[in-house]
């Protein structure tokens, strides 16, 4: 063992009464007895400090054979020697594997104080533990104390898993634990689970999971408050209900029946605060209307990528501060002029890529990032509105906005404008004491005053990105504080004179294609 920290040596010593001032290095005997006593205080000092043992070979290289019985008598031999060890990480195990590190789990002077297993990627059924094989100690109640003190369990990518292994499996944590992570997994189908202290619960990429099965876990699981069903492709109307129930992820549940979210509705889930139920093509304006109208707590809501029968729907609330409706493609003006109408602590709005949004009447005291990058058809009146009604409006993302030429953007709390590949973009007028940085990559038609008006009317520029804008001649740019300048697919002509360096004296990074590609100035 190599000591590089000589803090950690002197500590250990004095622990032990030896000062390294009165050791005597000319009598070698001495020096050895000395380092052996060293290694064996500092080995001992380490393993009483250690909580965390993991073995995750595979996942740093994929091409790495690993032997689940090797993988299981190291971490055996660490539960044993580890005293207060408290998370056990491990990859790759088999049946047998499984079976040698929870038999030592099991004992109550190796394995008592383990609160976090993680078994990624393991081969096994899960019902190992529970054989006449498996030697554990003669309690009445053996698999419900196998792991007494077990909060969170991961079990990430066991393909093999099946629903007697996993109900096993959590019958030994039962009574503490409070997290549950299952991913990956084609053969679970209905397994019947009761956590009773279970708070946060994951369950993805679960392909054959039946509504059976959420309908157990939410009535064996009354502190639920986070449950994620990501990906649960066979789930067509899950019960789910669970009155501290606070966060409910249904992405990509892509056969979910337009009656799923009515059980939702149905028991007034009044505790709900974020619903995810993006990625649903059968979505549409009642049922997402009525979900909402269950939460009147909500704060979070994302039902991004919805089908063309999300048109109108009443997605607003007294709590909402993130919505989030990306690549809503039918998504009309007046339902997002009345979210904002009715959500007064609205911080966040996503509305990417939603291509019928003409003009909608962006507002909110409270508005400080908004997306509408890709409306294709958004008018500049509708940018200026925005502007003005949103006073803390912070981070601007236009890009790939087609139809804007000169919209007024302005604000007292600007921070970031982003308007890349606005093709008809022309003269924007921008401004704000609080900018720092301007994107217009890609605006063929921008021109020089208005990008040197934008320059002089943000006095606390610090980057400027004007890749690819090709209108532009020789623009002046002045500034006394941008620092960062990105000019590429630009004539020489128009680099020379916007880098100016008498009108830019704060200059230190430029990105082009003239003669120096990157340019450090000092």
């Amino acid at each position: 063992m190599i000591l590089d920290d000589p803090d950690l040596l002197s500590l250990v010593l004095s622990q032990m009464g030896i000062e390294l001032e009165t050791v005597d290095v000319a009598h070698p005997q001495q020096l050895r007895s000395l380092l052996r006593l060293v290694c064996r205080s500092v080995c001992g000092h380490l393993d009483a400090i250690v909580t965390t043992y993991r073995d995750c070979r595979r996942s740093r290289d994929a091409t790495l054979r690993v032997l689940p019985l090797d993988v299981s008598e190291l971490a055996t031999l660490a539960l044993r020697r580890l005293g207060p060890l408290r998370c056990l990480q491990l990859e790759g195990l088999n049946d047998d594997a499984l079976e040698m590190v929870l038999e030592v789990a099991a004992d109550p002077k190796y394995g008592g104080r383990l609160e976090n297993l993680s078994l990624q990627r393991g081969v096994f059924s899960g019902t190992c533990a529970y054989t006449s094989s498996l030697r554990l100690p003669d309690w009445e109640d053996a698999p419900t104390m196998l792991l007494p003190r077990l909060r969170e369990l991961e079990l990430g990518g066991c393909g093999f898993l099946t629903d007697a292994g996993l109900e096993a499996l959590t019958a030994a944590a039962a009574p503490t634990l409070t997290r549950l992570r299952v991913t990956v997994n084609a053969l679970l189908r209905r397994p019947r689970l009761t956590l009773p202290h279970l708070q946060h619960c994951t369950i993805a990429i679960c392909a054959n999971l039946t509504d059976e099965a959420v309908h157990d876990l939410c009535a064996g699981s009354p502190q639920l408050a986070e449950l994620s069903l990501w990906r649960c492709t066979a789930l067509r109307t899950p019960p789910v209900r669970g009155a501290s129930l606070t966060s409910l992820n249904l992405c990509e549940c892509t056969s979910l029946h337009d009656r799923a979210l009515r059980p939702l509705a149905a028991s007034r889930q009044s505790s709900l605060t974020t619903l995810d139920v993006s990625d649903i093509l059968t979505m549409n304006d009642a049922l997402l209307s009525a979900a909402c109208a269950s939460a009147p707590k909500i704060r979070h809501l994302d039902f991004s990528r919805s089908g063309h029968a999300v048109i109108a729907p009443s997605v607003g609330g007294p709590c909402l501060t993130h919505l989030i409706g990306t690549r809503c493609e039918a998504l009309a003006d007046e339902t997002v002029s009345a979210a904002c109408d009715t959500s007064p602590r609205l911080s966040t709005l996503m509305l990417a890529l939603c291509g019928s949004l003409r003009s909608p009447r962006i507002h909110g005291a409270l508005i400080t990032d908004l997306n509408m990058s890709g409306c294709s058809m958004l008018q500049d009146s509708a940018v200026t509105y925005a502007c003005m009604h949103c006073p803390r409006l912070s981070r601007l993302s236009l890009s790939l906005c087609g139809m804007l030429a000169s919209p007024i953007v302005r604000g007292p709390a600007l921070k970031r404008i982003e308007l890349s590949h606005c093709e008809r973009l022309c003269r924007p007028s921008l401004g704000g004491p609080q900018i720092e940085q301007l994107i217009f990559a890609g605006c063929t038609a921008l021109e020089d005053d208005a990008l040197e008006f934008a320059c002089k009317d943000c006095p606390r520029l610090l980057k400027l990105t004007i890749d690819g804008c090709a209108g532009l001649v020789a623009p002046r740019l002045k500034s006394a504080t941008l620092h960062s300048l990105s000019c590429q697919h630009l004539a020489h002509l128009v680099v020379e004179a916007a880098t100016e360096r008498s009108r830019l004296p704060a200059l230190k990074h430029i990105v082009s294609e003239d003669a120096h590609a990157i340019e450090e100035i000092e």
